[in-house]
């Protein structure tokens, strides 16, 4: 069940609580895709509680080699350490988690992509691949049995495709040794 914050205050809080903890000033692109990734926020939603974050000083402005950052502010930290109990520990460590994997994979220029294609047997060939900097570093395909499985597939694999990409290495490399019966 996706839980989705509706109240400004809330949307408020988990833009400076991911802001704060990713510990460096960041493009306001960036801090979009990182606020609204997990779908605890809507785009409109995001646009005008960052604007007034920023209109009531509780974000600031720098100008870096002139690109245009955003940073908490002093009063941003305040507000943050008063309230920052009032967001769901599931909201913060998901959320967290997600921006720093997505701040990784931008860094690396790694993109994570997943398709389907519809068969004529009601299955489905579904491919999830990872890409750095252009060039393929996964490509994974199956044949996925029902649209619900395909679905949840794709999420996962969208969610953690850093463990997956690992568990797939040391299953290829026998680092993991066991019989996974069918």
């Amino acid at each position: 069940m996706e839980t989705r914050l509706y109240a400004e205050d809330e949307i408020k809080l988990f833009i400076l609580y991911l802001m704060y903890h990713i510990g460096r000033p960041l493009e306001y692109d960036d801090i979009n895709d990182i606020v609204m990734q997990d779908g605890f926020v809507g785009g409109i939603d995001f646009a005008d509680c960052f604007a007034d974050l920023l209109e009531r000083g509780n974000v600031s402005e720098i100008n870096e080699e002139g690109k245009l950052l955003y940073q908490v502010s002093d009063q941003g930290m305040q507000v943050l350490e008063s309230l920052q109990g009032d967001l769901m520990n599931y909201v913060k460590t998901r959320g967290l988690r997600s921006a720093m994997r997505l701040l990784d994979f931008r860094k690396r220029g790694a993109k994570v992509e997943t398709s389907f294609e519809p068969r004529s047997d009601g299955c489905y060939d579904l491919t999830c691949a990872i890409r750095d900097n252009g060039p393929l570093s996964l490509e994974l395909k199956l044949v996925v049995e029902n649209s619900a499985q395909l679905e949840l597939m794709r999420y996962q694999f969208r969610e953690n495709p850093e463990q997956i990409y690992k568990g797939i290495l040391a299953l290829l490399t026998g680092e993991i040794g066991y019989f996974m019966p069918e």
